[in-house]
């Protein structure tokens, strides 16, 4: 699933002329500031396992401009 993102954000960027904005929507966030509700979620989403297949240096690498998630039970 990784490497079918990362070929999927390089086509985005490979667009950018006729869709300048590239948007992920995901089901974790990344950050979040409630209890411990997400931490270790969002701590896997962000970094990945032993550092391997993290989201937020691949989204930073491709220039995604938003990601939106959600995820919140209260």
């Amino acid at each position: 699933m990784h490497a079918w993102l990362r070929a999927d954000l390089e086509a985005a960027n490979a667009n950018r002329t006729a869709a300048p904005w590239v948007i992920v929507h995901g089901h974790r966030p990344m950050y979040c500031s409630c209890d411990s509700d997400c931490d270790a979620g969002a701590y896997l989403l962000r970094d990945g396992i032993l550092g391997l297949y993290g989201m937020e240096a691949l989204f930073y690498e491709y220039g995604v401009d938003l990601y939106i998630a959600g995820h919140e039970h209260k």
